[in-house]
């Protein structure tokens, strides 16, 4: 198991300076000047070249890229050019309502999207398993800002039961949350049906049953078990796609995020920050694509022994 968690890191580390190299070519590519976006309209030349030296960017790319790494390694990420802070002190503060959000919405995700799959899976062809599957494509298919608007209009503006906005208390968290798993439940029930009915069709199964397991048993113990590497691959892609889900959801909730305070900061030219949000969005999907690939190996014996 060592040799195979040193392996999957191994491969993380050109995966981490190719995101790092990303981030620095996409926030250049912006339209504008960073520097008088930073300044501000009533700044002289000289004050604009002073502070493009200050942020590094007054040499070629070699060198502005050099600056940023540099930089990047001792933990300095720059600071705002709206609030003044460090944008290190500025997505710490955002980032636990980003993590809080994501983690409701992963966990709802996966206990309904398991829950229902299996029931799917366990009736193939009846009523309950087109019902389902009928549920799970209308999931995948409606937007992400479409459902949070809807559920504004019926829980917040007609029922009056939710807040429609920020983030006051566990009642704020309940609309956002909802919005963000539905379509990764969607996805997760669908992979989930199709690993378990293969799964329940496996002579392991047909054994268990002659020798009369019940069937909870039979699902939960056996077929799950054995049906969960393919669960593991989907929920671990969807935990990274809510980081992009969550951006809209954020902005429909004013939930104060990340996603929030990227939108924010690309509209006020905030270019520190911007690139900072990237950075860090693109190492949590190398983290969660890690935890992946360990999770293949703790349920699958034989991907540690390169099999």
């Amino acid at each position: 198991m060592r040799k195979f968690l040193m392996q999957r890191a191994g491969l993380a580390i050109p995966t981490v300076i190719g995101a790092v190299t990303f981030c620095f070519i996409l926030v250049r590519l912006l339209p504008g000047d960073p520097a008088r976006a930073i300044a501000g309209p009533q700044a002289t030349p000289a004050q604009v070249a002073h502070l493009r030296a200050q942020i590094g960017l007054d040499g070629t790319w070699i060198q502005q890229y050099a600056f940023y790494v540099t930089h990047l390694v001792r933990g300095d990420l720059g600071y705002s050019s709206v609030s003044g802070q460090p944008v290190l002190t500025e997505i710490a503060s955002h980032l636990p309502y980003t993590a809080e959000l994501a983690f409701c919405a992963i966990a709802l995700s996966l206990v309904a999207g398991v829950l229902l799959g299996t029931i799917a899976a366990s009736r193939p062809q009846s009523i309950v398993d087109t019902l389902i599957g009928g549920l799970s494509v209308i999931g995948v298919s409606i937007p992400v800002y479409w459902t949070g608007l809807l559920l504004v209009l019926v829980f917040a503006v007609d029922l009056r039961v939710l807040p429609a906005a920020g983030a006051s208390g566990w009642q704020s968290l309940i609309l956002p949350s909802v919005t963000l798993s539905l379509f990764p439940l969607a996805f997760i029930a669908r992979q989930t049906r199709s690993a378990m009915v293969g799964a329940l069709g496996e002579d392991y199964a047909r054994t268990a049953t002659a020798k009369g397991a019940s069937w909870p048993r039979l699902v939960f113990r056996h077929a799950l078990r054995n049906a969960a590497v393919p669960i593991v691959t989907v929920t671990g892609l969807e935990l990274g796609q809510l980081l992009g889900g969550a951006i809209l959801t954020e902005t429909v909730f004013a939930w104060p995020g990340l996603g929030q305070l990227l939108v924010q900061s690309i509209a006020a030219r905030d270019f520190q920050v911007v690139q900072g949000i990237v950075l860090v969005f693109a190492l949590i999907l190398i983290v969660v694509n890690l935890a992946t690939d360990v999770a293949y190996g703790l349920l699958e014996p034989r991907l540690r022994h390169g099999r």
